[in-house]
């Protein structure tokens, strides 16, 4: 069954969200976690690269589009809200990896796999909740391997199969509130309202269970990602933090062979590291470690001796910390 026909989606992006509640505390969703939910009070929990498993006979270095990077929280009781961010590593939903969601690889079509574009078919990405944390979750979100709702349920399953645990729609929550497409958003973002009804806040904080997760039954046995936790998040709606600095970190070309060039801009004139690392966080090489002015600045990767495959640049400064894939391909 088709899911999201409506849905024109880019090749870099795939991103679900809610109609938000008019508030000045309700974050705007754009479909980039990291942007969205920068400058307030949030709490996360970052999971391992690598734990989503690709076949043998993938190419080298890939990343399914079911990893996530880390789940981020916000809670306003200004506006009865709780916002989640699933920060994926790559393309939310691209089974294969190659940032083409619905595009699929020819080896993956010889072993009986298929990526559906736009979470069709048995594709699912969401969030389970135990607000009571009594060990079992109680409410899940997202959009599920049975039909093509996207919408806000009691769990009725068992936690290793939360693609299938969606049981009775909770309309109450739901209700007027519809669950809309944004082109060129990598991650995944929702909003679940009236949140103050569904779980006990006490002295303006909200502690809670969760399983993030994400996969598929027919994408040829590439792993599904499952990131669960604790979570205590404290009401955002009076304090807003400084937005870090905004650096746009690029590489060009990318994918490249055997060298592309690193650029960024400085709004701020300090300290800065540039460091090139492969997936399992394992340092290759260090660009840069030392002051810089404000302005634009290039530095060059060389990957002689490398194998083809996905590193990380990350750039830090003083204020934030930005990363960017570099696609080795020989």
């Amino acid at each position: 069954m088709k899911k999201y026909s409506e849905l024109v989606l880019l090749s870099l992006a795939l991103m679900l969200s809610t109609a938000l509640i008019a508030s000045a505390t309700t974050l705007p969703f754009t479909g980039n976690v990291p942007v969205d939910f920068a400058g307030y009070p949030t709490e996360e929990v970052a999971d391992l690269v690598g734990d989503v498993g690709m076949p043998l006979y993938a190419p080298p270095g890939a990343v399914s589009g079911w990893e996530i990077e880390r789940v981020v929280f916000y809670l306003s009781l200004d506006a009865d809200i709780l916002q989640v961010g699933l920060d994926a590593y790559g393309l939310a939903g691209d089974v294969d990896g190659n940032n083409i969601d619905g595009n699929t690889p020819q080896w993956l079509l010889d072993n009986g796999g298929i990526d559906y574009p736009n979470l069709q078919s048995s594709e699912s990405m969401g969030i389970a909740f135990d607000f009571d944390q009594d060990g079992g979750y109680d409410i899940i979100a997202g959009v599920s391997g049975w039909d093509d709702v996207h919408k806000v349920c009691q769990f009725s399953g068992i936690p290793a199969l939360p693609f299938m645990a969606f049981g009775t729609e909770l309309a109450m929550f739901n209700g007027g509130r519809f669950y809309n497409p944004l082109p060129e958003s990598p991650d995944y973002e929702l909003t679940i309202d009236m949140i103050q009804q569904l779980a006990v806040v006490s002295n303006d904080t909200l502690c809670f269970d969760f399983l993030a997760f994400g996969g598929s039954f027919e994408d040829d046995g590439v792993g599904e990602e499952y990131v669960f936790g604790t979570i205590c998040i404290g009401d955002g709606t009076l304090t807003a933090m400084p937005v870090p600095e905004q650096i746009e970190l690029t590489a060009y070309p990318n994918p490249f062979n055997p060298s592309t060039n690193v650029r960024f801009t400085l709004t701020e004139a300090g300290p800065v590291s540039l460091n090139v690392y492969n997936l399992t966080g394992q340092l290759v090489s260090t660009l840069v470690d030392s002051d810089l002015n404000i302005g634009e600045h290039q530095f060059t990767f060389t990957a002689d001796g490398l194998p083809s495959g996905i590193y990380i640049a990350q750039l830090q400064t003083d204020n934030s910390s930005h990363a960017t894939r570099l696609i080795l391909l020989k």
